[in-house]
């Protein structure tokens, strides 16, 4: 379906801004009940309000490095998390980047359930070569486990990067076994790799979520709305289907769209 937060696909680019505001309050005002979202940026940054070399275990990057809340872009919505990643040139080692959530305290993250899926979307078009994604959980068994390292898509598009919990690929980050075995489980960070001496990359990050019942179902690669008259025109197309019977519509009149 595409409403509440799991329209994804709402690539907004700081134009029209009336018209996104229109679809959203129609398309997105309802929760979905699969999903929880953990950050949506609409407005704010939310609990990622400290700077990418915050943590002790950024490594790589300068003091210059930023991330702030920005209207240029969302993948759904208004709104995106801004991050700005320059090199140290005093350093040798290669980019190590966790950005934190709940305010750097893990008290303030969501409680999930250790069965499901994390995931969110990235759009770059300057990704180092290399560049990759993870995420690091806390887990209510002990210690802290990092996912499987994701490569970037570089083509300017919103793109979606999950991990399952019950899935292969979680190694020890600290103090933890690798495994996602708690009785509930919090995100801890979102983790960014480059090379060493890696040109500036700017990347958005929107919608982060979990889903306790299984992947998104839809990855869509455009979503684009045009004014005709007194009707607005909706044109999509997606990458990715997984379990996906159709779209409803749910702005003026209600339908199907198989």
């Amino acid at each position: 379906m595409l409403a509440g937060p799991g329209i994804w696909a709402l690539g907004y680019d700081g134009t029209n801004t009336e018209l996104w505001e229109a679809l959203k309050n129609k398309f997105a005002s309802s929760p979905d009940p699969t999903h929880t979202s953990l950050e949506d940026f609409e407005g704010s940054v939310g609990g990622f309000d400290r700077q990418p070399t915050f943590s002790g275990s950024t490594v790589g990057i300068s003091a210059t490095s930023s991330s702030d809340w920005s209207a240029n872009f969302a993948n759904n919505g208004y709104g995106s998390l801004n991050v700005s990643l320059t090199d140290e040139p005093s350093s040798s080692s290669n980019w190590t980047v966790r950005l934190l959530s709940g305010t750097g305290v893990p008290a303030n993250n969501i409680t999930l359930n250790s069965t499901g899926y994390i995931g969110l979307w990235i759009k770059t078009i300057n990704a180092p070569t290399s560049a990759q994604i993870a995420v690091t959980i806390d887990d209510g068994a002990g210690g802290t486990e990092l996912s499987s390292k994701q490569n970037i898509t570089n083509d300017g598009e919103w793109h979606l990067y999950q991990w399952d919990f019950s899935g292969s690929g979680w190694i020890n980050f600290s103090g933890g076994n690798g495994v996602i075995n708690g009785p509930t489980v919090t995100l801890d960070a979102i983790m960014l790799y480059a090379p060493n001496a890696s040109p500036e990359w700017v990347l958005y990050i929107d919608d982060v979520s979990y889903d306790p019942a299984g992947p998104l179902p839809v990855e869509l690669t455009t979503f684009t709305a045009s004014v005709i008259g007194s009707r607005v025109k909706l044109s999509w197309q997606t990458a990715t289907e997984i379990n996906n019977y159709g779209f409803e519509r749910c702005c003026g009149e209600i339908g199907f769209i198989g």
